[in-house]
């Protein structure tokens, strides 16, 4: 089952339940399905199309994972990154990559604006100058799905190694794949619809998609 088939399953079967806690909001699985809806019509308007890389730069938060679920809805491509990454490190992440998109927030766009590259445009939630606000675009955008056909062998996730020997590598994960590794955890752990999980690591982190 690809990710967003187990979503789908999650709204329909409790809609109405919480799905997302942070800093004192609660986000139902319905009001998720139907955020992120608007958020990948928005990346649409932003001209993201099926297999273009969209890269997330900004700290944890709903926005985070709604812009996440997003990008695949679209048909993109999730490329996370550290937004403390160093202007360096950070444009040759940006370079390879290649994103269409770049998404970030007021504590992280003066670094990302630093490394961008030319051909991407920056988006955040968010009031901040000079980018495209996500917030405006999705207030105009509908609730529904995108008519994007996406299958479990097309491409989900670019994340980029820790580059400890040399520069990072791009590693690519699939629709399929990712939506395999979440059932797997759940049943590891034996965990029950009446659990809550804490993300204490970063959310650019590959082990936060467990």
């Amino acid at each position: 089952m690809a990710i967003l088939e187990v979503l789908a399953h999650q709204v329909a079967a409790r809609g109405a339940h919480p799905f997302l806690r942070h800093a004192g909001r609660e986000v139902t699985y319905g009001e998720f399905d139907r955020l992120s809806n608007r958020a990948a019509h928005a990346l649409a308007t932003l001209g993201v199309t099926k297999g273009d890389r969209v890269t997330l730069a900004l700290g944890n938060s709903v926005e985070y994972v709604v812009a996440a679920f997003a990008i695949l809805k679209a048909g993109g491509v999730l490329n996370p990154v550290n937004p403390a990454l160093g202007a360096e490190e950070l444009g040759f992440i940006l370079a390879h990559a290649g994103p269409r998109v770049i998404i970030t927030d007021a504590a992280s766009a003066a670094n990302v604006m630093a490394a961008r590259p030319p051909a991407s445009t920056v988006a955040a939630f968010g009031p901040l100058a000079d980018v495209a606000s996500l917030d405006d675009l999705m207030a105009r955008s509908p609730d529904g799905p995108p008519p994007v056909a996406i299958g479990p062998d097309d491409p989900s996730t670019l994340l980029y190694t820790s580059g400890t020997t040399g520069n990072p590598k791009g590693v690519v994960f699939t629709h399929g794949r990712t939506g395999t590794s979440g059932p797997h955890f759940i049943a590891a752990l034996g965990l029950t619809p009446a659990d809550t999980i804490l993300a204490v690591t970063p959310l650019f982190h590959g082990n936060a998609w467990g």
